[in-house]
């Protein structure tokens, strides 16, 4: 058994370990607190809330860059009301992240003190959708400023400038950003919303929300984003202590760049932010970004260069805003300096001096092509209504593009990568036409170095029902990698389409013209023929009384040579807009069923019409003896489509309250493309017998009422017809005088009125026939002369429309206006509605067209005075007129051959 005295000793006591644990911590802390004492304590103000826009002051503080410049650094975020400048003058805090609106604090005479440029270029952006009208700053000048939101900092260097030298004020421009403003671009209630690429565009591209960037103008110079800054006065205090927080810093930032994902772990664990949630992909994404606009490959981490500062100001000097740049407020290189000593020192040896020399123009050249490559890359990146790029050309005509500025998704459709990755793509958008152009252009360019070009064509846009137009100008480069093209590409789809609407209006304002030249002749005309024919028929009645057995056939043929004449004098009027003469509201439904029950007896047997008619539909203005003649025209010529073989011809009315629509259809032989194109042509028919005037005069009518007529067919398919009209909302005007006259006694007169003495003659001589006394007047003056001389003698009036010192229309309207009721018949060969409906609707007025016979002048006076008030037959005869006419034409023979 062991002693117990042996094994007490090799047994240590607890309370002496946990006295020697407690010794070394208090040394541990005692020697931390010792080196913390050493250090010199800085306080850094953030511009913002805690992200990776400010990860290399973490990463400088986390990977301890500061400790070992003896700096114990403090990082504050922003507070929501702090105002960042205040924090700095005051000393509340050593160092700030600031932004580019130093330059303007500068001017304002702010002792601040430039320390290093971080961002090189500016990430401040002002976006729109893709789809918006607006691709520069000029473009929302005018629009309404609820509409838009201004950045965070309104006084961003160059947000101030562009709006400078577009005559606007930059402080008063904007209305300030609000916490909502992101959601409300989002939902589509702003249509420009200020941001920061490296925070809410990325916010918005998470979410799915498309965008694009505003060009700022001008783009003359890269402006400058974050800025490192420190009151002037530290900076002339204390220079090793700037130094040395500069160096520090630099040195995280540059750890950060390239340890990416350890920082966002660092952000999310002991860099929570009080006022906003990060989270990994935003941090993640928002990196990427940053490293864009830090731009480490065209610039020296943190440069501040002379020479950018000073063209700044003078930028801003040029735009009328206050500058003031004092070259003690911001870092200097130090091997600037050492340059100047070197070059000093060149005549202590000639090597020494070679060496430096060549020292010097070695940098100066990589200084040139830094500039060059900047200049080249703002043509890229600035693109908006162009596109710059650089491809290679592989054999075959294939095209690779291997630069491209931004705008090329919104230019082309797609962005670069998808081309990149698809050769074909770029020809899968060319329409079919362009396609052996465009490869024969490539095919040709292959071995030939620097040839320019310019190559117009049309390109298929996913975003954009038409083609668009696009202007390619290029140049090609033969390198020892291939053939290569240098070149832009510019949209003028807006000037291509405008210069074919022009030659479309153009088009039309010539055969608007055309119709007017031949609506004038045709009236001229019409006016002179028709008395012509008038004097004739009317003297061939009175003739029929008198000529023998062996003369009426001659007689007949005529009078049908008279009354076809007519007929085409009609249509000629019917074509150039000018045949209507008694508008009036038309119930459509009951005059097309009417028309349908009339016209069944001159259908082929075969064919049938079917009517689908809704009610409810309002009235139309329209004159009933020319719907008729339209209605008529369309169902014949749908009939004779179906050339002899059974079918059916469907008719259908509708309305949607302000405009009324007829169609008719036929499955008949229809129409290939080069006949549709001529249909409504005067004298153009495809029928072996016809004069070409039916659908031309239905184009006329339907012009003449401001109604417009539509065609569709296809070859043995079939054809339909729409006849499109305004549908009448206008309460009807009553009847001035309702009252009909008393039927003229033995001792009254008709007083007759025409210029044409063949005219006058002749209804003079028509009217005796009918047992009325007659008066002549062959002008208006002399007719009102008679009305004055002895109006009670006179039971009716037989005036012509058209008169060589005074309108019969204005001689009527004298009438009326003196209260004179007297019964009047206007007689004209040519009048419109416009002059003449409003008179019509009087009950002591009737209308009889020229040339007429005696039976229609007597049912026109059997009508004024009563004697047979209504003419249910109207629609009868006028059906019956159009379907004669249209078989006479099928079965014309020379008329004028004797039996």
């Amino acid at each position: 058994m062991p002693d117990p005295r042996r094994c007490r000793p090799q047994q240590p006591t607890r309370p002496r370990v946990h006295a020697l644990l407690v010794a070394v911590t208090l040394l541990g802390a005692a020697m931390g607190m010792l080196r913390a004492a050493d250090l010199q304590p800085v306080t850094l103000q953030l511009k913002y809330h805690h992200q990776f826009q400010f990860a290399g002051y973490y990463a400088a503080d986390l990977r301890d860059f500061y400790r070992d410049e003896g700096l114990l650094v403090t990082i504050d975020e922003l507070q929501p009301g702090v105002d960042l400048n205040s924090e700095l003058s005051t000393g509340h805090c050593d160092f700030a992240a600031s932004g580019s609106r130093l330059f303007t604090q500068w001017a304002e005479g702010q002792d601040l003190f430039l320390v290093a440029i971080i961002c090189q270029r500016n990430p401040i952006q002002m976006l729109v959708r893709p789809d918006s009208p607006y691709h520069s700053l000029r473009d929302i000048l005018e629009l309404p400023k609820t509409r838009m939101t201004g950045p965070v900092d309104n006084r961003d260097i160059e947000v101030w400038l562009s709006l400078k030298l577009l005559g606007k004020d930059p402080a008063t421009f904007f209305t300030p950003r609000g916490d909502g403003d992101l959601a409300r671009f989002a939902a589509g209630e702003l249509d420009v919303l200020a941001c920061y690429a490296t925070n809410e565009a990325l916010t918005l591209r998470t979410q799915g929300v498309p965008f694009r960037p505003l060009t700022l103008t001008p783009r003359t110079t890269i402006f400058p984003g974050d800025l490192l800054v420190c009151r002037g006065e530290t900076a002339r205090a204390h220079p090793d202590l700037v130094a040395r927080f500069r160096r520090a810093s630099l040195r995280g930032w540059a750890y950060a760049l390239g340890h990416t994902d350890e920082l966002v772990e660092h952000i999310i664990a002991h860099r929570p932010s009080r006022y906003q949630v990060n989270e990994r992909r935003h941090l993640l994404d928002e990196a990427a970004a940053l490293a864009e606009y830090i731009d480490v490959d065209r610039f020296p981490l943190g440069e501040v260069r002379s020479e950018r500062v000073v063209g700044i100001a003078g930028l801003l000097s040029e735009a009328g805003l206050p500058t003031h740049v004092d070259e003690g407020l911001y870092w200097h290189d130090p091997s600037d300096l050492t340059r100047g000593l070197l070059a000093l020192g060149g005549g202590l040896a000639f090597a020494t001096a070679g060496c430096c020399l060549l020292a010097w123009w070695l940098l100066r050249q990589q200084r040139h092509h830094r500039e060059d490559w900047s200049h080249y890359q703002n043509l890229v990146d600035g693109g908006d209504g162009y596109l710059a790029f650089r491809a290679r050309v592989l054999p075959g005509g294939r095209l690779v593009p291997e630069l491209a500025s931004a705008s090329m998704a919104h230019l082309l459709g797609y962005p670069l990568e998808i081309y990149q990755a698809d050769m074909g793509r770029l020809c899968a958008q060319l329409p079919d036409e362009e396609h052996a152009g465009f490869r024969e252009l490539l095919n040709a360019l292959e071995g030939r170095d620097r040839t320019s070009f310019r190559f117009r064509f049309r390109l298929t846009h996913p975003r954009h029902e038409r083609p668009r137009h696009l202007m390619l100008h290029a140049a090609t480069v033969v390198t020892a990698r291939g053939l290569f093209l240098d070149g832009i590409i510019t949209d003028f789809t807006a000037e291509a389409e405008a210069e074919q609407e022009r030659q479309r209006l153009q088009q039309q304002l010539q055969l608007a013209q055309r119709n007017e030249s031949l609506g004038l002749l045709a009236g001229g005309v019409a006016h002179d023929f028709n008395n012509l024919l008038s004097a004739i028929r009317g003297n061939g009645e009175l003739l029929a009384g008198t000529v023998t057995e062996r003369g009426k056939p001659r007689l007949d043929r005529l009078m049908q040579a008279v009354d076809r004449a007519s007929g085409l004098v009609r249509q000629i009027l019917a074509y150039a807009g000018r045949g209507t003469i008694e508008s009036r509201p038309l119930d459509l439904r009951q005059e097309i069923s009417q028309i349908n029950g009339l016209i069944k007896h001159a259908l082929p047997a075969a064919v049938a019409t079917t009517l689908n008619l809704a009610e409810g539909v309002r009235p139309v203005l329209f004159d009933p003896a020319q719907f008729q003649q339209v209605v008529v025209n369309l169902i014949m010529n749908a009939t004779e489509s179906f050339e002899g073989a059974p079918g059916t011809v469907a008719i259908a009315l509708d309305g949607d309250g302000e405009t009324v629509r007829l169609t008719i259809t036929d499955q008949g032989c229809g129409m290939d493309d080069t006949t549709m194109a001529r249909i409504f042509d005067p004298y153009f028919t495809t029928k072996a017998k016809g004069h070409g005037l039916g659908l031309a005069a239905v184009q006329g009518i339907m012009r003449g009422v401001g109604g417009e007529i539509r065609c569709a067919s296809k070859r043995g398919v079939g054809t339909t017809f729409t006849l499109l009209m305004h549908a009448f909302t206008r309460p009807l005007v009553p009847a001035r005088f309702p009252t009909p006259p008393e039927t003229p006694t033995a001792a009254q007169q008709v007083l007759v009125v025409d210029d044409d003495d063949l005219v006058r003659q002749m209804t003079v001589e028509m009217l005796g026939g009918m047992g009325f006394a007659c008066r002549e007047a062959d002008s208006g003056l002399q007719c009102q002369s008679q009305l004055r001389g002895d109006r009670q003698a006179l039971c009716a009036l037989v005036l012509d429309c058209r008169l060589g010192d005074l309108d019969g229309i204005d001689i009527l309207a004298d009438l009326r206006a003196r209260g004179d009721r007297i019964p009047v018949v206007l007689m004209s060969g040519m009048i419109s509605a416009e002059n003449l409906s409003r008179q019509l609707y009087d009950q002591r007025t009737r209308f009889l067209p020229k040339p007429f016979s005696q039976a229609q002048l007597r049912a026109v006076l059997d009508g004024l005075f009563q004697r047979d008030a209504s003419s249910p037959g109207r629609a009868a005869a006028t059906v019956t007129d159009v379907v004669r006419e249209r078989h006479r034409e099928e079965s014309s023979r020379d008329w004028g051959r004797s039996e």
